[in-house]
């Protein structure tokens, strides 16, 4: 019986090493582990040696924790084990378990296995935000962190046609979604354009009706995702480390004639739900599930 599916890669060492969290197998003697039969699996060449290896093991083990890879499971590793599959030292291994247990994530008791104590099923769901908002929808509330003009992104100043290094009037906003931190955006326009908005205007409005309220027609939208690093400035104010990886969207909005009138990048806190699209196989379209 597999008590844990998932995808599983081969190494070179001819062992499954795709995570900690292996299918396991029952058998008449109780569960061990699946393909117990090929030498014991080392994680040790999956490891960066320039980044501390009790983090490294606490936040693979922490990503397969909150993914629910162990529930209900008997056979979490303690100190010794997981020093051994890591080949680091029990020192190390302590650490990381350490950490789990601090943020409740695990139970340690001596002389027995870490018992897992999150199940995800048990946590309240949070409501999506949406990413694109119809007209007149204000589901965000803003703070101005920044604004004026200034050195903006490379990736910015591409947009516009400008060389690197560029200054444009940008900018940053905390927006706020149901009472919580939810991202932090960065809009860059040209500064006879930016120079116009109001303080009080990027206090309250959705950029889009700010720019659209001095006349411009905003035509296409292009969007990127990717997941990268936090700016000083979003790990703040969303309070999160600088090390906590997060959803990227770049935007960039153009008038009928494609010109870009804006630029923007906004960070997502890590822990807020990304809305469903769905595909439409006979039309070949994304269609957006998140309504306001």
């Amino acid at each position: 019986m597999l008590l844990c599916q998932g995808w599983n890669t081969i190494s070179r060492r001819g062992a499954f090493t795709f995570g900690f969290a292996l299918p396991v197998a029952s058998t008449g003697a109780g569960v061990s582990f699946a393909g117990n039969d090929l030498p014991m699996t080392t994680y040790d060449d999956l490891l960066d040696p320039d980044v501390p290896m009790h983090h490294q093991i606490y936040m693979q083990l922490r990503n397969e924790i909150l993914d629910g890879l162990w529930v209900g499971r008997p056979d979490f590793p303690g100190d010794e084990e997981l020093a051994t599959k890591c080949n680091v030292s029990i020192v190390t291994s302590r650490q990381a378990l350490k950490r789990l247990a601090s943020e409740g994530l695990i139970r340690r008791e001596r002389g027995r296995r870490p018992v897992i104590s999150y199940d995800p099923s048990r946590v309240a769901s949070r409501d999506p935000a949406p990413t694109m908002l119809p007209g007149g929808a204000h589901p965000f509330a803003y703070t101005v962190l920044a604004y004026g003009l200034t050195v903006v992104p490379a990736e910015a100043c591409i947009a516009f046609g400008l060389p690197a290094g560029s200054q444009l009037w940008s900018c940053s906003r905390l927006r706020r979604f149901q009472g919580r931190p939810h991202s932090v955006s960065q809009s860059v326009q040209r500064p006879d354009l930016g120079n116009q908005h109001s303080l009080d205007a990027l206090g309250r409005l959705p950029m889009v009706e700010i720019v659209e309220a001095t006349g411009k027609k905003l035509s296409r939208l292009r969007r990127r995702l990717s997941v990268a690093l936090p700016n000083a400035d979003a790990a703040r104010h969303l309070t999160i480390s600088l090390q906590r990886p997060t959803l990227v969207y770049t935007y960039a909005l153009t008038d009928q004639e494609e010109k870009v009138i804006e630029w923007v990048r906004i960070y997502v806190h890590p822990d807020e739900p990304s809305p469903f699209e769905t595909m439409n196989l006979v039309e070949h379209t994304w269609e957006s599930l998140d309504v306001v």
